[in-house]
C-alpha cells in the first residue's frame, strides 16, 4: 500500500499553528497551577486472552477493555509529539522538523490508510513541541534516559517532561491538553536524539486492578522512540513510529512467544508488527492487528489456533 503525501503540506501548516498554540497551552499560569492527584500507573505484562462471553474465541479489542489513554483509533485522536532533551542529548530546529517531515508523518498517513482499508474513519490531529525557540520553558530530562537495550527503562520521562513544562505531573498536563484539543483520545510520543531501542509504556489486556480502583482514566500512554540511527535511513525508522503508535491503541507484537512468531511468519510474514526497519510502504496491517485496536469486530481465525497464544 503506497503511502499518501498529499496532507503533509496541510499538516505542516497545521503545525505551525499548533505549536504556537501549545506554546500557551502547555505552560499553565501560575493561577491554574491548581493541586491534582498523582497516580502511579501499573504497566502489565499478563498475556492471558479476554474472551467473549458467548464463545471460545478471545476478543483484543481495546475499545472492550475501555481503558487506557488511547481507547479508540478512530475519529480525530491527537497526537503529542515531545522531542525531549535529556543530560546528554538535545534537539536543533532543523533535527525536529526533519524527523516530524521523514519519520512522524509517514506513519500518521499509514494508519490512515489502513483504516480507510478496514472501513473505518481516521484523521489524526498533532501537535509537538520542543526547546529550541523556548529557552525560558525548556522540555528536559533532569538526568540520563536508559535506552532500554539491556531491559532497563526510564519510567518517570513523561512525568518529568510535563514538570519542566511547569505541570504538577503528568495527569495535569493531559487534563489540560483534553480541554485544549477537545479530545479524549491521546498519545505521547517521546522523541529521544540518541540510540536505544524503542518501546511503549501501554495498557495491557489484565487491567482489573486498575480498572477495579477506578483509575483507569489516568493510565496515560506513551511511546519513547529512539532516533539515533547509523546505518538506516528515515524511511525505515518511520515504521519504528507506526509499531509502537499501534501498541498504543492496543496492537501487540507478533514476534512473541516463540510460537507466535512462528505462526505469524507463515500468515502475516509482512505484518508491521512482526516485522522492523524497512520502509513502510513494504508493510501491511494484518486483521488481527485490526481487530485488536477496533477496526474489525470479529475475531479472526488465527485466534482458534492456541499456537497464538
Amino acid at each position: 500500500m503506497k503511502i499518501r503525501s498529499c496532507k503533509l503540506f496541510l499538516r505542516q501548516m497545521i503545525a505551525v499553528f499548533l505549536l504556537a498554540a501549545l506554546i500557551f497551552i502547555l505552560i499553565p499560569a501560575p493561577e491554574q497551577q491548581e493541586a491534582v492527584a498523582v497516580i502511579d500507573p501499573w504497566y502489565f505484562e499478563d498475556a492471558s486472552p479476554v474472551h467473549q462471553a458467548a464463545g471460545d474465541v478471545p476478543s483484543m479489542t481495546r475499545i472492550r477493555y475501555d481503558v487506557g489513554s488511547c481507547r479508540q483509533l478512530e475519529g480525530n485522536p491527537f497526537v503529542l509529539f515531545l522531542f525531549l532533551d535529556d543530560d546528554v542529548s538535545s534537539w536543533s530546529e532543523e533535527g525536529v522538523l526533519t524527523y516530524l517531515d521523514r519519520l512522524c508523518m509517514p506513519a500518521l498517513e499509514y494508519m490512515e490508510d489502513y483504516a480507510h482499508h478496514y472501513g473505518a474513519q481516521l484523521d489524526f490531529r498533532y501537535g509537538y513541541y520542543a526547546t529550541y525557540g523556548h529557552p525560558d520553558r525548556p522540555v528536559k530530562y533532569s538526568g540520563v534516559i536508559d535506552t532500554f537495550s539491556g531491559g532497563s527503562t526510564s519510567k518517570d520521562i513523561l512525568d518529568q517532561a510535563a514538570r519542566s513544562l511547569g505541570f504538577d505531573s503528568k495527569e495535569h498536563m493531559h487534563e489540560r491538553l483534553m480541554d485544549y484539543s477537545g479530545q479524549d483520545q491521546i498519545a505521547y510520543v517521546v522523541m529521544l536524539n540518541k540510540g536505544g531501542r524503542s518501546y511503549s509504556h501501554c495498557y495491557a489486556r489484565s487491567a482489573s486492578r486498575a480498572a477495579d480502583s477506578g483509575t483507569k482514566d489516568y493510565m496515560l500512554e506513551y511511546s519513547v522512540i529512539y532516533t539515533g540511527f547509523t546505518d538506516t535511513s528515515y524511511d525505515s525508522a518511520s515504521d519504528t513510529v507506526c509499531h509502537e503508535m499501534l501498541h498504543l491503541f492496543g496492537a501487540e507484537d507478533y514476534y512473541y512467544p516463540e510460537s507466535r512468531e512462528k505462526l505469524a511468519r507463515q500468515v502475516y510474514p509482512k505484518d508491521i508488527m512482526l516485522c522492523a526497519m524497512s520502509d513502510l510502504q513494504y508493510f501491511e496491517l494484518g486483521d488481527f492487528t485490526a481487530h485488536c485496536i477496533g477496526w474489525v469486530d470479529e475475531a479472526p481465525a488465527i485466534c482458534s489456533d492456541p499456537a497464538w497464544w
